[in-house]
C-alpha cells in the first residue's frame, strides 16, 4: 500500500529527538539513516529510522512504505524465473529529495540487492537498478515505473548502468555498451525527455586511437567528470590516459591537463578528490571546482587517511608518526612501527592551519568521547557527527563544530 505524503517545507519530519539516539547510523546524502551494525557497505535496515540535523537539533524523518512491481520485461533474469519482481520499499524525504531503500532482509530475497539512486530536487522519483534489473525511472508516489531508456533511442546491451545524477536532477550519466561494440562508453541522458547523447572525448579520433575504456563518475557544478584510456594505433603499446569535463549546457568537453588517476574519492562526497604525497608530506584536495594544496610535516609517515567536508576546506584524518628506531648495516634508517604512534589531526586546508577539536569540546579526544570509543562523520559544512560505542550499543552522541575550535 502506498502511504500518502504530507510535506512540511521540503523536509518531512516528525518531532525533535533528544540525544543520545541509540542505533547504528550512516550519513547517506543529506540524511542520517539506520544501518546494519556489522555492515561496511551502508546496508540500510528494514523498517529503518532516519534523521535530519538542522538548526542545532535532530529531527526524525517520516518513513513511508510502498511496493514496486518490476515487470518481467525489465529484468535480466525474467526468462529464467518467469515472473515479475515485487520490491517492498521504504523511503524518506529531505531537502526535496527522496531516499529509498529495500524494506526487507536481503536473505529473504536470496541475497537480491538493488541500487536506488536519489534524484536531487525530485521528491517523488528515483532511479533503480541492479544486476537483475535494468535502470528504471520509478515514481514512488504514483507507483509508475518505466525503463530509463523507454523514450530514448538506444541499442545498449543489458549491462548499461546509470553512474551518477546531476546536482539539479535534470541529467544522468550512463555507462553503456552498444550492441555492435565491445567497449562501454559514456553517455548522458536528459531525465525530462529521456534523450540520450554520447559524450565526446578530447583526443579521441577513430583514425588514430582505439577507445579502451571510459567512465563518467561524478557531476560537479553542472559539469560531468569523465576519465578514459586510449590506445594509439601506430604505436606498439602506446596508451593515453585522459580526463575531461563535459559541460551539460554547452554540450562540449574540455580536457584536463592531468587526470586524477592517483587521487582517491572522498567517501561522502565523490566530487572531492584526495591525495597524500608521502615523500613530501603534502595533502592535496581537489573539489573539481578548485584546487587546494596544503603542506604539513608528518614525515616520516606511512600514509594519511581521512575525509573532507563538502567543499574540501576542512579535513579530518589519521596518520602514523614513525620515529627512527635505528639504522641497518647499510646505514639506512628503520622506523618504529607501534600502533600507539597513530595520530589524529583536523586541518583547515584552505587557510593552511591545524585545528585542535578538543578545544571545541573537552569530552572529545579523537578516539573517545566522554570515555567511550567514538567515530565521526561530516554532517554539514563545519560540523561533525559524533557516534559512541559502549561495547553493546552505538549512540549518536553529539555534534562538534570545527568553528568552535577556532574561537
Amino acid at each position: 500500500m502506498l502511504i500518502s505524503v504530507s510535506a512540511c517545507g521540503n523536509v518531512e519530519t516528525e518531532n525533535k529527538v533528544t540525544l543520545p539516539i541509540k542505533g547504528h547510523f550512516s550519513v547517506i546524502g543529506d540524511i542520517i539513516v539506520e544501518t546494519d551494525k556489522i555492515s561496511v557497505a551502508n546496508i540500510v535496515l528494514p523498517n529503518a529510522r532516519a534523521f535530519t540535523y538542522k538548526d542545532g537539533g535532530f529531527y526524525e524523518l517520516k518513513r513511508y512504505e510502498t511496493e514496486i512491481t518490476v515487470p518481467e520485461k525489465y529484468t535480466t533474469y525474467g526468462e529464467d524465473y518467469g515472473k515479475d519482481i515485487s520490491l517492498p520499499l521504504q523511503y524518506f524525504i529531505s531537502n526535496s529529495t527522496v531516499y529509498a531503500y529495500l524494506n526487507v532482509d536481503r536473505k529473504e530475497m536470496g541475497g537480491f540487492s538493488v541500487e536506488i539512486i536519489p534524484i536531487p530536487q525530485n521528491d517523488e522519483c528515483v532511479i533503480m537498478q541492479s544486476l537483475e534489473v535494468l535502470p528504471l525511472y520509478v515514481n514512488l508516489k504514483s507507483g509508475k515505473i518505466a525503463s530509463v531508456f523507454d523514450k530514448g533511442k538506444h541499442d545498449f546491451d543489458m549491462s548499461a548502468r546509470v553512474t551518477c545524477v546531476s546536482e539539479d536532477g535534470k541529467y544522468a550519466a550512463i555507462l553503456g555498451t552498444r550492441l555492435d561494440e565491445m567497449i562501454p562508453e559514456s553517455y548522458i541522458i536528459n531525465l525530462k525527455n529521456f534523450e540520450i547523447a554520447e559524450i565526446p572525448l578530447p583526443q579521441y579520433n577513430e583514425e588514430y586511437y582505439i577507445l579502451m575504456n571510459s567512465y563518467p563518475s561524478v557531476f560537479a557544478d553542472g559539469r560531468l567528470y569523465v576519465n578514459y584510456k586510449l590506445m594509439e594505433l601506430d604505436v606498439d603499446g602506446g596508451e593515453t590516459v585522459g580526463a575531461c569535463f563535459y559541460d551539460v549546457k554547452k554540450k562540449k568537453s574540455e580536457a584536463l591537463a592531468a587526470p586524477l588517476t592517483d587521487y582517491t574519492n572522498n567517501d561522502q562526497y565523490p566530487y572531492i578528490k584526495i591525495k597524500f604525497e608521502q615523500e613530501t608530506g603534502t595533502l592535496k584536495i581537489k573539489n573539481l571546482k578548485d584546487v587546494i594544496d596544503y603542506s604539513f610535516s608528518v614525515y616520516p609517515s606511512n600514509g594519511l587517511w581521512g575525509s573532507s567536508n563538502k567543499t574540501g576546506q576542512y579535513f579530518i584524518g589519521t596518520y602514523f608518526d614513525m620515529p627512527i628506531a635505528g639504522y641497518d648495516e647499510n646505514g639506512q634508517p628503520y622506523y618504529e612501527n607501534n600502533p600507539q604512534n597513530q595520530k589524529y589531526l583536523t586541518l583547515d586546508v584552505k587557510n593552511q592551519k591545524r585545528i585542535d577539536l578538543t578545544k571545541a569540546d573537552n569530552k572529545f579526544n579523537y578516539t573517545t568521547y566522554n570515555g567511550l570509543p567514538c567515530g565521526y562523520r561530516w554532517i554539514s559544512e563545519t560540523e561533525l557527527l559524533i557516534t559512541c560505542h559502549d561495547g553493546e550499543e552505538e549512540y549518536i552522541q553529539t555534534v562538534i563544530d570545527v568553528k568552535d575550535a577556532e574561537k
